[in-house]
């Protein structure tokens, strides 16, 4: 079974990158790839410009890719005390540092997030979901990386909460300069924080361009289904594209284009041919038969 396939693209210093999609279309087995926590079959895969092709690669280049987990009580041991889930990332990927640099290294990475040296004395088990999200995210950055992988940062904690992790987000990465991939499945957040982003169905990319554009003026209908089921705080008098069916089978692709057992644009050359990527105006591109003549009567077909 393929999780991921055919997908191509890089993160610059200081780039935030998005990456969304309906559950079970691949992103987190995408993320576990770029952290290392997963060896790809085929594919490269270069940290920094270099290649990662196995173990050993990885230990020399794990200090520069960090990742932020979903649920964030369930990625921190509830009997360890915060500066010890602090200390541990330091000991093994920063053994340069003496104890007194690592006690200092602590305090600024909990001060960061908005926390204060105090609550390296608690056990994990007594931390909010706000709390405990925010020491994750300490314990990510307390080695400096130079990528953050942020696998649904937010999907597990309160609105209020949200708000603090998203301006928190946005100040680590300006006071860093760090690379980031958030994935979401709020388009608004990815709007906020990402300059571009990437729309991914059954593992595979169908579109991608600057966040702005892509999520503004989408190309694809799959990510036109998307936009048109965020809540609104006043009605745009347009109902939302609910696409028939389930995410197909990874093990059973369908042929052409994966989408095209879901798609309302759907012709005959969708299962013949798949399709090739499609500059838009704007910039961004898209993987669709249709999405490269704004004037076809699919698309007009489409968004009636």
């Amino acid at each position: 079974m393929t999780a991921v396939n055919a997908v191509s693209f890089d993160i610059a210093a200081g780039e935030t990158v998005g990456l969304v999609g309906e559950s079970g279309c691949g992103k987190s087995s995408l993320a576990r790839v770029l952290a290392g926590l997963r060896q790809p079959q085929q594919g490269y895969l270069a940290v920094n410009g270099k290649p990662m092709q196995g173990p050993r690669d990885w230990r020399q280049a794990r200090r520069s890719v960090q990742m932020v987990f979903q649920d964030p009580a369930a990625s921190l041991d509830p009997r360890m005390r915060v500066r010890t889930l602090l200390e541990q990332p330091l000991r093994a990927l920063c053994p340069q540092w003496d104890a007194s640099q690592r006690a200092d290294k602590i305090d600024a990475a909990l001060f960061a997030v908005g926390l204060g040296s105090a609550y390296g004395d608690r056990y994990a088990h007594s931390l909010s979901g706000g709390q405990a999200q925010r020491v994750a995210i300490a314990r990510a950055i307390v080695v400096e990386p130079d990528l953050l992988i942020c696998d649904e940062p937010l999907s597990a904690l309160d609105v209020s909460v949200q708000a603090q992790i998203i301006n928190l987000l946005r100040d680590i990465q300006r006071r860093t300069g760090m690379a980031m991939l958030l994935i979401a499945h709020d388009l608004a957040v990815v709007r906020q924080l990402c300059d571009r982003v990437y729309v991914m169905y059954l593992g595979e990319f169908l579109e991608q361009g600057r966040a702005e554009d892509v999520l503004l003026r989408p190309a694809h209908p799959y990510t036109r289904a998307l936009l048109s089921c965020v809540p609104q705080l006043e009605p745009t008098g347009q109902a939302p594209i609910l696409l028939e069916g389930e995410l197909p089978d990874p093990g059973e692709r369908p042929s052409g284009c994966v989408f095209r057992t879901r798609c309302p644009m759907v012709d005959d050359i969708c299962a013949r041919s798949t399709p090739d990527w499609h500059r838009q105006p704007h910039g961004g591109y898209s993987a669709c038969h249709f999405a490269a003549h704004q004037a076809s009567p699919m698309i007009a077909r489409a968004l009636r």
